[in-house]
């Protein structure tokens, strides 16, 4: 069984009904991109899996746009069809 990281940030809600931004509403939602994911050893325990979570983080931060505030672990056979865990703050 494989396991990927998903990584999530928080954006300002946006009032579909009216055309505006809440500002001072923020929600969390999944990052869409190439590093949004990131493959993990199945092995590897949750105290390995956020040590490996801040080096991509340390490693990203000359990335504009790049502001995780939370992830979870997807885990099954393959992605498409990968189990999600609950969503841990980093």
């Amino acid at each position: 069984m494989s396991k990927w990281v998903q990584f999530y940030h928080k954006i300002t809600k946006y009032d579909l009904a009216n055309h505006k931004f809440l500002w001072g509403q923020e929600e969390l939602v999944e990052m869409v991109g190439m590093d949004s994911i990131m493959p993990v050893d199945a092995r590897f325990s949750m105290a390995s899996i956020r040590a490996e979570i801040q080096r991509k983080i340390d490693s990203m931060k000359r990335i504009e746009g790049f502001d995780p505030c939370a992830f979870s672990i997807l885990s099954g056979p393959s992605l498409l069809c990968a189990h999600e865990s609950q969503v841990y703050d980093l």
